[in-house]
């Protein structure tokens, strides 16, 4: 399997995403250096990206299949998005600040949602021509 996303989370914790469209947490500082636990986010999928929004304390997993929201506390996805195709990267704005809210790069478009509902902040057009 490939690795295809990382995202160090603190002094000890590391997630991956591959091919296989799983997310593996780790501890670096385990001496056995195996994941602790795993969750599929979307099977096959290719992980391309993973982010953490403090804000709302959920990693954002960018796939080949879409999007999903995993909660990092209980190793479990809480929403995914398989309706706009391949998600290749995303950016929490509220992250930095902003509304509470993320921009997702899936194919040729630049997509804008909302934490709160996840519905698209545009109103019916939610992309915008990248």
């Amino acid at each position: 399997k490939e690795v295809g996303a990382v995202y160090l989370g603190g002094a000890s914790q590391l997630c991956s995403g591959g091919n296989d469209g799983r997310v593996k947490f780790w501890d670096i500082t385990a001496a056995d250096r195996k994941a602790s636990s795993s969750i599929l986010v979307s099977s096959n999928a290719w992980v391309r990206h993973i982010e953490h929004c403090p804000t709302v304390g959920l990693h954002i997993i960018a796939h080949s299949h879409g999007l999903s929201l995993v909660d990092p506390r209980s190793k479990t996805a809480v929403h995914a998005l398989k309706d706009q195709g391949q998600a290749y990267r995303s950016f929490a704005l509220a992250a930095i600040g902003g509304p509470p809210s993320m921009l997702v790069c899936a194919g040729h478009r630049l997509l804008h949602y909302d934490f709160r509902s996840l519905a698209d902040v545009g109103g019916s057009t939610p992309h915008l021509n990248a």
